[in-house]
């Protein structure tokens, strides 16, 4: 690939024999490199020497090395026995198992919440007597504000798993499972299924498919989500006889999105409801006097940080950023801009400058997130030399392993340092980024 950006930083665990400024600089100077903006640093962990930098103060895009950032500040300000929790609420305890009103599903901004553990919440309810909702289901993100998307993402990623919209309230990811298969002969339409359901029962999103069936060939499909609209638009062929061809799309408003799979929860529990969960009332809020009826809480952080970093997790990202700033300034709802003065202050405190840094999103996605090899150096070292021991296994677990797992699973593979490279890596058109630790 043709490379506008690449950043690397390395801390190593053990004293290196030979010239590493010889190595890499004839890495660098391969033509793949002539056109790019380069930044490198490698350095021993514990003595602070540097063994190798090129650049290291130049601010470069970090992808999805800005998660590095997130989930330190994340440990240092949350903790990592943080745990956020998903509430049932209503006017009053059913009477005759009926709930008179609305029932409201208040998020805290999870972002492992799944259909799962709403089933789960929908059992709860059955077993404190709960059989009919006269109202309607009405979910409750007012923890974030209502910027769903990120600062600066590109608006043609929006129907991309990677590009999901965050709320105070999220489920399954905020994506839907779309599957399309072959019909049985050619020139039929080909079957659409929305998480395992036909189209037409799927409640949220709207399918609009043009796709066929073919007597030979490859399957060539294409599906995406109108902007800004829950419909999803699938074009193309697939022959007979094909593997279905499955593709992950974003949801418009995660609010509803939520609220909606709740509904499918309680129907599935055998309870009544009455209203539409679609119907999301922006301005209203939960009883303050209402009674919880049940609750679901989420891993610890801990934990949720390798659901965040080995598999790189942009929803994971933004959620954090704004736990982050809701934690800082609990006044008004978490936001990005919250969430990244709360960073600058934690980096602030650890001593750590961030002369030429600048922070959009929790995730990398954004264009406008810089950082450079010598803050990403300084952190990564901060974090080994200076977090609690707890703090800092939990954040050295999370990162992928060199040729065993994550998103380092097929690099390193074969090579001396299979299984003894932590990092994270970052890529977006153009750019490429891997720093961590080397043993």
């Amino acid at each position: 690939m043709l490379y506008r950006t690449v950043l690397a930083s390395v801390l190593l665990t053990a004293s290196v024999s030979g010239s590493l400024d010889h190595d890499i600089s004839a890495i660098l100077a391969r033509p793949a490199f002539q056109n790019a903006t380069v930044g490198v640093e490698v350095r021993q962990l514990g003595s602070g020497d540097i063994l190798f930098s090129r650049d290291a103060y130049r601010s470069t895009n970090p992808a999805s090395n800005q998660k590095l950032g997130t989930s330190s500040a994340a440990l240092s300000i949350l903790g990592a026995e943080f745990r956020y929790n998903t509430t049932v609420i209503a006017n009053s305890r059913p009477v005759d198992g009926v709930i008179e009103g609305d029932l409201w599903l208040r998020g805290s901004g999870d972002p492992s919440l799944n259909s799962t553990h709403l089933a789960r919440l929908a059992d709860d309810l059955v077993k404190v007597g709960v059989k009919r909702v006269a109202g309607k289901v009405i979910g409750d993100g007012s923890r974030f504000d209502t910027n769903f998307l990120g600062a600066g993402w590109s608006w043609d990623d929006e129907p991309y798993y990677y590009s999901a919209q965050v709320s105070g309230l999220n489920c399954d990811g905020n994506v839907v499972s779309v599957s399309i298969s072959p019909g049985e002969t050619e020139g039929e339409a080909a079957k659409i299924t929305i998480n395992d359901m036909d189209k037409n029962d799927e409640v949220y999103v709207k399918v609009q498919s043009s796709a066929t069936t073919t007597g030979g060939g490859s399957p060539s499909l294409s599906a995406t989500r109108l902007r800004g609209r829950n419909i999803i638009t699938i074009s193309g062929s697939i022959p007979i006889g094909s593997k279905a061809i499955t593709s992950q799309v974003t949801v418009e408003d995660p609010t509803a999105f939520t609220a909606s799979r709740l509904v499918l929860a309680l129907h599935d529990a055998g309870i009544e409801v009455a209203g539409r969960a679609e119907n999301r009332e922006v301005e209203s809020k939960p009883p303050s006097e209402g009674k919880i009826l049940a609750s679901w809480t989420s891993e610890q952080l801990s934990d949720l940080l390798k659901s965040f970093l080995k598999p790189s997790d942009n929803l994971y990202g933004e959620a954090l950023l704004k736990t982050i700033g809701y934690t800082a300034s609990p006044e008004s709802p978490g936001s990005a801009a919250t969430g990244a003065a709360a960073m600058a202050d934690f980096f602030a405190s650890a001593g750590i400058s961030i002369s030429g840094i600048n922070i959009a999103d929790g995730s990398g996605l954004s264009r406008m997130d810089l950082v450079t090899a010598r803050f990403i150096c300084d952190l990564l070292e901060h974090i080994h030399t200076s977090f609690p021991e707890g703090d800092r296994k939990a954040f050295e677990d999370a990162l992928p392993i060199g040729g065993v797992d994550g998103t380092l699973a097929d690099r390193f593979v074969g090579t001396p340092v299979e299984g003894k490279v932590r990092g994270k890596t970052g890529s977006l058109s153009g750019v490429s980024a891997l720093s961590g630790y080397v043993d």
